[in-house]
């Protein structure tokens, strides 16, 4: 089975709106065309986040143009010899980008695929993935295994409209990128996530190339109408880990603050190319500083915890075993939470005493208190008679441990 990460842009409505569909297909034959192109220019000018997808102002543009393309555009048209033609048995493969190259990309490998569609933050490109969904649910094969959940899915911030915002996008494309493909790649199964860069924005292309390099993982698409699949070339890239085991610490810390390049000077010496330093000093991650610090601590753990948490963590080898097998993983962490009295995020592992007392505060994971073994009677004093209070930060400072498969 081989993961397909697929971005969505508008192809299969701008594909629709073609003069040649309109005057050379529909209206040489004689058939109905049913215009989406007001409603599309609607959505497209006057909506900036596809978090607009439920508003009522736009539910009439958006029924309309999922009702145009699912009777008129899906299927009864096909391609022959590069010219579109009817068919009232064809499936419409050709509708768009993303579907084209899913299609492509799995009769390449010639086995199972699971694609994950990610929309752009935008009204049309998540209508766009919904169609998509749909069309593989109704006439896709068993081969193929569409994955598309709104809430994950569709890239908050990741918009053209806005220079700033869209660096923000590029971040939380990277973060679930690696939400998908975590597991393969530290199985080291680099062959089995394919990114498919057909579809979406082409400024992402860049971004989503260097994603794939440094994780040895195959980046296709279609090239332009001719139907080929194109695979970009593997380049021998080595990411210097020993630099980032050395400057990791201050790294967990640039990922979530602006720091001074002054305050910093062999980090910015031994990776300034990672970084933008504004007029004032101050550095941040570039997308090439996001992607290659993504790779390196998608191994690990990044946490905060005091010296004293951080001591039992390793000290108790059941408390050690749950944080880097369960705790880690995001789902897994929220399914088993829940509130002790002002104690609002407590990780109750289940049948066994091991309790873990964290919370998040801008991005970041901090474990102020952990119970194991024989601790039962201690964890309970604690949450009933221990209120919460800021001083649990106190000395809490960036640790990590190897994620455990």
């Amino acid at each position: 089975m081989k993961t397909i990460i697929t971005t969505v842009g508008t192809s299969l409505f701008e594909n629709y709106v073609r003069e040649e569909i309109k005057n050379d297909l529909f209206t040489a034959n004689h058939e109905t065309y049913q215009s989406i192109k007001d409603h599309y220019k609607r959505l497209r000018d006057n909506t900036q986040s596809a978090s607009e997808y439920s508003d009522v102002r736009h539910q009439t543009d958006i029924n309309h143009i999922k009702n145009v393309i699912t009777e008129f555009w899906l299927q009864g048209i096909t391609k022959k010899n590069k010219k579109w033609v009817f068919e009232s048995d064809a499936l419409n493969e050709y509708a768009s980008a993303e579907i084209e190259s899913i299609l492509a990309i799995q009769g390449e490998a010639s086995e199972d695929v699971e694609v994950y569609l990610l929309a752009t933050d935008t009204v049309l490109s998540r209508l766009a993935a919904e169609l998509i969904c749909a069309w593989f649910s109704q006439y896709g094969n068993n081969n193929i295994t569409i994955k598309f959940n709104p809430n994950q899915d569709v890239i908050k911030k990741l918009q053209i409209e806005d220079a700033t915002g869209f660096k923000e996008g590029l971040v939380n494309l990277n973060t679930r990128f690696y939400q998908i493909a975590q597991n393969l790649i530290l199985a080291e199964q680099y062959n089995s996530v394919i990114i498919n860069v057909t579809g979406g924005y082409k400024g992402i292309i860049p971004y989503l190339t260097i994603l794939g390099q440094i994780n040895k993982s195959p980046i296709k698409y279609i090239f332009e109408n001719t139907g080929v699949l194109i695979t970009i070339p593997q380049i021998p890239i080595q990411l210097n880990e020993e630099l980032f085991e050395q400057h990791w610490e201050i790294l967990a810390r640039v990922e979530h603050e602006v720091l001074k390049s002054s305050d910093h000077y062999q980090l910015i010496q031994d990776l300034g190319g990672c970084f933008e330093i504004d007029n004032q000093g101050e550095f941040m991650f570039n997308y090439l500083g996001n992607a290659l610090w993504s790779r390196y601590k998608s191994k690990f753990f990044v946490f905060y915890a005091p010296d004293d948490v951080w001591k039992l963590i390793q000290d108790r080898n059941e408390i050690k075993d749950v944080v880097e097998r369960k705790f880690c993983i995001k789902q897994m962490r929220e399914n088993k939470t829940g509130p002790k009295l002002s104690h609002q995020t407590v990780y109750d592992d289940g049948n066994n005493p091991i309790r873990v007392f964290y919370f998040e505060e801008n991005g970041r994971l901090h474990l102020y208190k952990v119970f194991g073994n024989g601790q039962y009677d201690d964890y309970d004093s604690f949450w009933r008679n221990t209120p919460f209070n800021n001083l649990f930060l106190t000395n809490s400072i960036a640790r990590k441990i190897v994620i455990q498969s």
